[in-house]
């Protein structure tokens, strides 16, 4: 950013230090009010073009930090009750920065209204993935929610699922998780991801498992007949 706003000042002030000559008539005198105000207007960005992408830099820089010291402070809270309590926000923030750590590909819903279940994309080698977080206070996820989607999950012809939560999974959950090829992180499993090395470092073994798993997977209705 910094080269940028450098380059921004470069560009613009030669224009602003143009020097018009005075106008032969009324044809010169309209090209010299235009040419006088593109001048004004170069003089004027020639500061707050640079100044612009100073504070995109400045609040980028924050956000970088906010999400490292973020990730620091959950991926250390031995009692579990920082990432239970903070906001869903600064949870899909964790949940999307645990998946990067695992060479995960991260992106926001196709859809334009992600109240469909759908919270975060993944795509890894080619294939796409669905992230769910939006039980992540929940204490004990039942098979009920897992099933839910599991069905979004073949609506949208995903190859795959995870479903992440700041509690834990019941018995049921976790059986019908494993027949549809669903991962489900808890709390200590994403506390994991968060402490685990830099992003493009060594990849979650499970998480490279969930495609082989999803290949093989019940629709929803197989496994609800069984």
């Amino acid at each position: 950013m910094l080269l940028s706003a450098l380059a921004a000042y470069a560009v613009l002030h030669p224009f602003a230090t143009i020097q018009m000559p005075e106008p032969q008539g009324a044809a010169d005198m309209a090209m010299t009010a235009f040419i006088q105000l593109l001048v004004f207007l170069a003089k004027v960005g020639q500061y707050l073009a640079p100044l612009a992408l100073l504070i995109a830099a400045a609040v980028s820089a924050f956000e970088r930090w906010k999400r490292s010291d973020l990730r620091s402070s959950v991926a250390n809270d031995t009692t579990g009750t920082l990432l239970r309590g903070i906001p869903r926000g600064d949870f899909e923030l964790l949940v999307a920065e645990g998946f990067r750590r695992a060479r995960f590909q991260v992106m926001q819903p196709r859809r334009a209204d992600a109240g469909g279940g759908i919270d975060l994309e993944l795509v890894r080698e080619g294939r796409r993935y669905l992230v769910q977080s939006g039980h992540w206070k929940a204490w004990k996820l039942d098979a009920d929610a897992v099933r839910d989607f599991h069905a979004i999950i073949t609506r949208e012809g995903a190859a795959g699922g995870f479903l992440v939560l700041s509690g834990g999974f019941t018995a049921d959950a976790r059986q019908y998780a494993e027949r549809a090829g669903i991962e489900l992180i808890d709390g200590r499993r994403l506390k994991q991801m968060l402490r685990s090395e830099q992003p493009g470092g060594r990849r979650e073994p499970s998480l490279d498992a969930v495609a082989t798993q999803s290949a093989g997977a019940a629709s929803p209705d197989d496994l609800h007949c069984g």
